[in-house]
Order: C-alpha cells, then sequence, then structure tokens
C-alpha cells in the first residue's frame, strides 16, 4: 500500500486550492516593506542572472504564446525564495530550506544558498506554468513538496499566506512570449508558424516590432516557397532570421531586468544598487 493512498482525497483538494491561487488577501506596501526589511535588494548582476533563470525555469516554449504581448510574469521579493513548501495532509505549510541532502525532482532546481547567492531573493509567477508537485516524507508523515510559480504568494506563517501589494506585482509586470525560453530555436518557430497554416498566415494585431519583422520575413519566405510549388518554409541557415529571433530574446530578457529594476524601486525606496552591487563582488 502507498504510503499516500489514507491522504489522496486531502492532497487532492490541497492542490486543487493551491492551483487556483483565489482568495488570497494583499499585504499592504507599507507592510511588505517592513516584512522584507532584512532582505538585501537584488544586485543589477543578480537581477540578469535571474532574468536568464526565469526564462528556462519551465518549459515556456510548450506553454506561452508566439505572439506578443504573450503571458503575463510578475517578478517580486519574497524572503522564502529558493526554499520548498512542504504541504501537510492537514494543510499546513512550512518553508524548508534546500540543502545537498534534499532531493532535486526538477532541472531548475537549486540548493537555498546557491539560488541566494546567485539570485538574491528574486521571485517569479505566471499563470502559464506548469504546476510541480512531489510526494515525499517527513518524519512518519506523508506531505507534497509544491514547487509553486503560477502565482504569486507569500507565506507569512504555517497557516497564513497572502498576495504582495498590488504596486509591485504592477512594477514587476512585464509580457513574455514563448521564444523567451532557449529551446525556443529558428527552427521551432518555423515548425511552429508552419504547423499554424499551410498558406501564409493572414497579418493580425499587434504585429509590431522584431515579432513583426520576424512574420514578415517568414511570410516572404513562404510566398516563394508557395509559388514554386516547394514544401513548407524551413529555417536552415537563414541568418536574417536567426538574427531576428535573437534580437526578440534579448528584448524580452531585457523587459525581465526592467521590470525586476522597476520593482526594486518600489520595494526599497531610497537604495542605491551601485552599493549593493559593489558589496556583493566583495
Amino acid at each position: 500500500m502507498n504510503d499516500f493512498d489514507d491522504y489522496d482525497d486531502g492532497f487532492d483538494e490541497i492542490m486543487v486550492s493551491r492551483l487556483s491561487g483565489a482568495g488570497l488577501p494583499e499585504m499592504r506596501l507599507d507592510a511588505y516593506r517592513s516584512w522584507i526589511a532584512d532582505v538585501a535588494p537584488p544586485t543589477d548582476s543578480q537581477i540578469e542572472a535571474f532574468a536568464d533563470y526565469a526564462a528556462s525555469a519551465r518549459s515556456w516554449y510548450k506553454h506561452l504564446p508566439l505572439n506578443p504581448p504573450g503571458a503575463l510574469f510578475q517578478l517580486y521579493i519574497d524572503p522564502h525564495a529558493g526554499m520548498d513548501r512542504v504541504v501537510l495532509a492537514s494543510g499546513e505549510i512550512s518553508m524548508l530550506e534546500r540543502t545537498d541532502e534534499t532531493e532535486a525532482f526538477h532541472y531548475s532546481w537549486r540548493t537555498t544558498a546557491d539560488y541566494r547567492e546567485r539570485f538574491g531573493c528574486l521571485a517569479f509567477a505566471c499563470g502559464k506554468g506548469s504546476a510541480l508537485f512531489q510526494d515525499a516524507m517527513l518524519g512518519d508523515e506523508p506531505v507534497l513538496v509544491d514547487g509553486n510559480c503560477l502565482y504569486p504568494e507569500l507565506r507569512i506563517s504555517k497557516a497564513v499566506a497572502e498576495r504582495p501589494p498590488e504596486e509591485i506585482l504592477e512594477a514587476g509586470a512585464c509580457g513574455l512570449t514563448a521564444l523567451v525560453h532557449p529551446h525556443a530555436t529558428v527552427d521551432f518557430l518555423t515548425s511552429q508558424l508552419a504547423s499554424r497554416k499551410r498558406s501564409v498566415p493572414e497579418r493580425g494585431e499587434g504585429e509590431s516590432g522584431t515579432w513583426a519583422e520576424i512574420l514578415e520575413w517568414w511570410r516572404k519566405g513562404q510566398e516563394v516557397r508557395n509559388a514554386k510549388g516547394e514544401p513548407a518554409y524551413q529555417a536552415g541557415d537563414d541568418p536574417v532570421l536567426a538574427a531576428l529571433v535573437e534580437q526578440e530574446k534579448v528584448r524580452q530578457h531585457r523587459a525581465m531586468v526592467e521590470a525586476m529594476q522597476r520593482m526594486r524601486s518600489v520595494a526599497f525606496p531610497g537604495s542605491s544598487p551601485q552599493k549593493a552591487e559593489r558589496k556583493d563582488r566583495q
């Protein structure tokens, strides 16, 4: 008999509740600032590193739309970032540090010490991500290890969770598409576009910037191949398209960085990232 059999119904209820992310009260901005008073503001280098981490922390190329503005990402400060949420059958939740002895259950997993050194207490949430739960044991009690990143949550105590202030979430918001992920290559993009329709897709609203250039170049390739009766456009060694895709990836990375910098200025008013950066390098 599985150790978890007697707890399945309770855990199922907990998972549904936690996946919904509904009903969390919002923390006031002044209370939030007091709560993170002992947290060091993230440095610029930690922000840059976290943008890279968040871009590959889930299989976004499977979950996010291709078209801008994409899906909403929310970046914020969580004093428990880099720790595991451990859910007991009773619904009580504890935050446990990840160590070298902790079982890793996802490729984005890092020890808490490594996470904090690289990223400080930065955290992200996106409702388009995949839910991560792992069965485990805490002493003699079955638990769920919850890798929540679907919605922003601050674990105030074992029984209480709150939503970060709207000012923080608004400042740390940005839209990301499937192209943010490293696996979203030129070949991936063209195969996705070709699978939508063998003919050239109609132009849609919101096509601007680099994305519009990508689509226009791809459409031209399709038109030439359609006229010649050739198979659907394949990227191959197309340097123009490769450069445009890379440009879009850089744009989305910059969008994350700028969102975190805005959020930092709201969360830590009057802080000096330059001083924090120098301290971080010492």
